[in-house]
């Protein structure tokens, strides 16, 4: 697991392989697997998640539950 940001994967407990770029990245990620998340607060609500690639600002913003996601943009 890589975390690299300010509070990025602050509050993951189980959640394993994921690599995570920017400040407050899956910042509620508990249990999430297999994740990708590059950019200021992307999935910063997704509590669990596996197999999601997320790219740019805020993307994935407001998905607290998902699965085989991919998202490329700001606040998709």
């Amino acid at each position: 697991m890589v975390g690299i940001g300010h509070r990025a994967l602050y509050s993951n407990f189980t959640g394993s392989s994921n690599v995570v770029l920017g400040n407050n990245s899956m910042f509620n990620n508990n249990s999430g697997w297999y994740n990708v998340s590059i950019g200021h607060r992307t999935m910063v609500n997704t509590v669990s998640g596996e197999k999601n690639v997320v790219v740019g600002n805020e993307g994935m913003v407001a998905t607290t539950f998902g699965d085989e996601n991919g998202a490329i943009g700001y606040r998709v």
